[in-house]
């Protein structure tokens, strides 16, 4: 069999290989910061984003939406305005991200809790029980959260209230850690009114800037 003959790669060629990967990265990000910005280079805001739900190009209403997606609670009243929309194309889709954003979806949520919820969202009775048991499992806090406190079935309440025991605290900790204050009041007060509930919310001390987390 014959071999190919092969010579090492002097390693100033290596070298600059190495560099012209750095560059490509560098260039792909540079790409990606720009795509948040008009073509004047200012930053699109969320009414931008809004405005581009109803676009020709289902690309940019798929794009618009993912970024207002990731905008979270802030583009809540520009959605809410836009629910309302004589287009029916950006009315369905600012109502389907208000509906996400409520629940706590963000474009990092995986497929599985995508899933669930809406498998929660089209059942009924028990099965509402399983799935949110499931959410649990998944450590998916807010869903949990606000399915339950949505929740209008009372013959399946009780039972919901198990599995949905204690995750306010655990969705709270990271918001606490993260000094998002009045995010982790909100979710603190999707607690049930009932003793513990209280006691979660009671033990929220607020001392200045400095915040004393208790379990």
């Amino acid at each position: 069999m014959t071999r190919l003959a092969t010579s090492p790669v002097p390693r100033s060629g290596m070298l600059r290989g190495a560099a012209r990967r750095a560059v490509v990265c560098a260039l792909a990000f540079v790409g990606s910061a720009a795509a948040a910005t008009d073509k004047g280079g200012a930053p699109v805001t969320p009414a931008k984003w809004v405005e581009q739900l109803a676009d020709d190009s289902f690309g940019a209403r798929e794009k618009a939406t993912r970024e207002l997606l990731g905008t979270g609670e802030k583009a809540l009243p520009y959605l809410e305005a836009a629910a309302h929309d004589k287009d029916p194309e950006r009315a369905m889709r600012a109502r389907l991200l208000i509906r996400k954003i409520d629940l706590g979806i963000t474009p990092d949520t995986s497929p599985e809790i995508l899933s669930l919820v809406s498998q929660y969202e089209h059942s009924k009775g028990q099965d509402k029980v399983r799935i949110l048991d499931q959410l649990r499992k998944l450590s998916a806090w807010k869903p949990v959260l606000k399915l339950y406190s949505l929740e209008t079935d009372q013959s399946i309440v009780g039972s919901l209230r198990v599995a949905a025991d204690g995750v306010w605290i655990l969705a709270a900790r990271p918001e606490i850690v993260a000094g998002r204050l009045d995010a982790a009041r909100a979710l603190l007060e999707l607690a049930p009114a009932d003793a513990q509930g209280m006691i979660a919310l009671a033990e929220f001390p607020v001392s200045g800037s400095k915040v004393e987390y208790r379990t």
